[in-house]
């Protein structure tokens, strides 16, 4: 398939030769490379993973007080406790 992409500032054009030159690669493959390698690292299942297994930031101890805090204040203007 042809595509044309406009709009391309020189620089940039010139780093995306560039790149793909030191690869031994034409354009349309660095290109696609460069897409491919930017879905691994942005798909939903990886902002997941590093919103689920990343680093913490609390403290297991500060996490416990703010769970206490919450549950007096639920039960303080009568939300369901958990």
């Amino acid at each position: 398939m042809n595509i044309s992409i406009k709009n391309v500032n020189e620089e940039d054009w010139r780093v995306i030769k560039s790149e793909a030159a030191k690869n031994n690669l034409n354009i349309a493959k660095f290109l696609n490379r460069v897409i491919i390698d930017y879905k691994k690292k942005h798909t939903e299942e990886n902002n997941w993973n590093d919103i689920l297994y990343g680093k913490k930031f609390l403290s297991e101890k500060d996490a416990k007080k703010i769970k206490e805090v919450m549950k007096d204040v639920r039960k303080e203007f009568e939300f369901r406790a958990r």
